[in-house]
């Protein structure tokens, strides 16, 4: 990731950072579009956010959630190592896997191809938080927030717990560091 790819916004208070990634799919351009206009608009109290709103800038340009130069290791989202002192293969893995390690808590925004409360299989409308009490006690308060503003209840957030933890995805390295 270029350095101007990367939004940092300190408070100069203490407090906790936050990492918050979108567009890692470049075929889920929501979380992506979300973060750039939060940007826009955020006026933090204390501690720090950093923002990579577009860690997949050319899948999200070409529309797809690949990375388009590789031939292996594709997909962003699975080159996270699932093991302690591993290195991810991918450079843009290996940045957001340090700023990772830098935040107290992690959003990493995604779209689903359907609503988990219709189609079980989707994460799609869901919260998955990590192993951490915190992350714990914060997703369904999140949850519950957000499905005030939402009146048609299949399109209502759902939290799940440890899925799918064998992905080497960046949510995985963040249970792995804690």
């Amino acid at each position: 990731l270029f350095r101007s790819q990367i939004q940092v916004l300190d408070s100069r208070i203490p407090g906790p950072t936050i990492l918050m990634v979108g567009g890692t799919h470049g075929n889920e351009p929501a979380g992506s579009e979300a973060l750039k206009q939060f940007i826009q608009q955020a006026k933090i109290k204390r501690g720090r956010l950093i923002i990579v709103p577009c860690a997949n800038k050319l899948g999200l340009l070409l529309n797809t959630r690949w990375l388009p130069y590789r031939i292996y290791y594709r997909d962003l989202n699975r080159n996270y190592p699932r093991v302690s002192g591993e290195i991810p293969l991918e450079p843009i893995s290996q940045k957001i896997s340090q700023l990772a390690l830098q935040a107290d808590f992690i959003l990493d925004l995604h779209e689903g191809w359907g609503y988990h409360r219709i189609q079980p299989d989707s994460m799609g409308s869901g919260i998955y938080p990590g192993d951490t009490k915190l992350s714990l006690e914060l997703a369904p308060k999140l949850a519950n927030y957000l499905n005030r503003y939402i009146t048609l209840d299949y399109k209502k957030f759902v939290v799940g717990y440890n899925n799918h933890p064998e992905l080497n995805s960046l949510r995985s390295f963040c249970v792995l560091h804690n």
